[in-house]
């Protein structure tokens, strides 16, 4: 059975008999109410280096019955600042820092940048966000989160001239 089926389906006829013989047709007619689904979040795990500015190239939410356009994304919370940053590129051109209370389109969503601290590396505090329709329907299944590790990196080494006084 579909799930997302909104308004008329296809009439039934049916016919019924009696025992004597005697007949009648009749028809059905059906008509589903729509309702609004909510869209639907999608958990993201990254792997990226040390000291390298990484998209972590969201899986963006789906809603099967809006545009895209008509979903919006809310951060519910992003890396501490010893951890790094997350940036994006807004709508309207230039560039931004996201932090826990960001309303972002689908398009800015998709734009995410993950900023590591110099030299740190694990695991971070993932970007937890909310999927969120134009009829503001939002259920337990447009929670996301993009999970994020920091491999380490050969550093190379740091020369220090060094002098001696006799």
């Amino acid at each position: 059975f579909n799930t997302t089926v909104g308004g008329p389906v296809p009439q039934v006829t049916y016919t019924v008999q009696d025992p004597d013989g005697e007949q009648a047709d009749a028809a059905l007619t059906i008509a589903v109410a729509p309702v609004n689904d909510a869209p639907d979040a999608v958990d993201d795990n990254r792997t990226v280096d040390e000291d390298v500015a990484t998209p972590p190239n969201v899986t963006l939410p789906t809603d099967i019955d809006d545009a895209p356009n008509a979903t919006t994304a809310l951060i519910n919370q992003v890396p501490s600042a010893g951890q790094g940053s997350v940036s994006y590129t807004l709508d309207i051109g230039g560039t931004a820092t996201a932090n826990a209370g960001t309303t972002l389109t689908m398009t800015e969503l998709a734009t995410l940048t993950f900023t590591g601290a110099a030299d740190y590396t694990g695991l971070v505090d993932p970007i937890l966000y909310t999927a969120i329709d134009d009829d503001i329907a939002a259920d337990a299944g447009s929670e996301g989160a993009v999970f994020i590790t920091i491999l380490p990196i050969n550093d190379a080494p740091l020369a220090v001239d060094d002098g001696a006084f006799v």
